[in-house]
């Protein structure tokens, strides 16, 4: 009898917790579209070497996971906005990118340079004004890369690949290194899953010469992505970029590398807005950063690699 009268609790329960619910409309504000503002200042002309984004701003507008079927996270250009480095007007490429007029530009270290865009992002006639600034740090110089051989089994090479760089101590200083294997012209950290993040503490000393590995365990078979595998060779000319961050860039690219890496582990903490410096209701990031290239080439004798055929 106890039973029964259990189920019918039960079932009285439940009819009246649905009879309960209704439809909330709940407006979520990713869904609205956002001024997207990225732009990075170099210390060097643009060579597209290893980004085609040096000196130049790109403003984009992201779209609604649910408009016309477009995801949220593929940002469509915004022409006609007016954008200035500056007092210097950039020029529309009509693609979403705004260029310095000046082809042979580039930032000098210690110099504030300020960013000012005007559009009309919620279409009522009247202009928004965005807003950044960023300081470009002074240049770091890079001595010599080398490779420190590591323990491997089964006879296959590995070596870390480590950066000797100068670094008085003065202050905290941001870095970002690149890889390029000059001989395939391969730039195995041309995404920002590949890159090398690190920072310096700012500890004085007598000694400014400094040491870290780069991130990059160098071996013939190189994981790239989740499809593709890259080979190393002996006799390969590999090249590292030094790039000296301001803190605002290499805030912005830490949080994305994160971000990017996370696949939703069971009990992770939800996902985080990027960090901007952008002011006035946009997101981004607008940065500079100095930069300098070595190059090394793996002696063509090098036990456990092969030679490029």
């Amino acid at each position: 009898m106890s039973t029964r009268i259990l189920q019918i609790c039960f079932i009285f329960f439940l009819s009246a917790l649905i009879s309960c619910t209704e439809v909330i409309d709940l407006k979520s504000k990713s869904m609205d579209p956002m001024l997207v503002i990225t732009g990075i200042i170099t210390d060097r002309v643009s060579d597209n070497l290893f980004s085609a984004d040096e000196n130049e701003i790109i403003v984009q507008k992201t779209i609604s996971f649910f408009d016309s079927g477009m995801l949220s996270y593929i940002p469509a250009p915004v022409i006609g906005a007016k954008v200035w480095l500056d007092d210097v007007l950039l020029s529309d490429m009509n693609n979403g990118r705004y260029k310095i007029p000046d082809e042979d530009f580039c930032g000098v270290p210690g110099q504030t340079y300020t960013l000012e865009v005007h559009y009309d992002m919620d279409e009522d006639g009247i202009e928004e004004v965005y807003t950044s600034s960023t300081t470009m740090p002074k240049a770091c110089q890079l001595d010599s890369i080398r490779l420190m051989p590591l323990p491997v089994i089964r006879r296959e090479y590995m070596a870390m690949l480590m950066l000797h760089y100068q670094d008085d101590g003065a202050e905290q200083r941001y870095y970002c290194a690149k890889l390029r294997d000059d001989d395939n012209g391969f730039y195995y950290s041309g995404r920002i899953l590949r890159y090398s993040l690190f920072r310096s503490s700012a500890t004085p000393s007598d000694n400014a010469s400094r040491q870290t590995p780069s991130g990059w365990s160098i071996r013939h078979e190189m994981q790239f992505d989740n499809e593709r595998i890259y080979n190393i060779f002996a006799g390969d000319l590999l090249m590292v970029e030094l790039e000296s961050l301001s803190l605002e860039l290499y805030e912005y690219l830490s949080a994305a590398s994160t971000e990017l890496r996370q696949n939703n582990p069971l009990f992770s903490g939800p996902r985080t807005d990027l960090p901007t410096n952008i002011r006035g209701g946009a997101i981004g990031v607008f940065g500079s950063y100095t930069t300098n290239r070595v190059s090394l080439q793996i002696p063509l004798d090098t036990p456990g690699l092969p030679i490029r055929p």
